[in-house]
């Protein structure tokens, strides 16, 4: 099976992405990444190993949703911040991740 990178986002934070053949979905809403995750998850022809959505509309995905899409281990949907830098969001969810995985928070200070 072959797998693919998909970006997620507004038109002016990711359309770089284009260019390098990645691709690329414009959205302006967290209900349309929503819409588009959950239309990736039922076709099993749309095949993403990782999905980066920008930080502002990954905060708006509902949690069911966010649940339903990353049930399997793909894809992965990584936080990408946007045009006015991070909102610190992607580190948030890296650390809650790690503190998962290994059963404590190997980041505290």
């Amino acid at each position: 099976m072959e797998y693919s990178i998909g970006v997620i986002g507004k038109k002016e934070e990711i359309l770089a992405f284009k260019g390098v053949g990645v691709d690329t979905f414009f959205v302006t809403t967290s209900f349309e990444v929503e819409e588009l995750l959950l239309k990736f998850r039922k076709d099993k022809s749309i095949t993403y190993a990782i999905i980066f959505l920008s930080e502002e509309l990954f905060q708006g995905i509902s949690k069911d949703v966010l649940e339903r899409v990353t049930q399997e281990a793909l894809p992965a949907i990584v936080p990408l911040p946007g045009v006015n830098g991070s909102t610190g969001f992607g580190d948030t969810r890296m650390r809650e991740f790690v503190k998962q995985a290994v059963g404590s928070d190997i980041f505290a200070n």
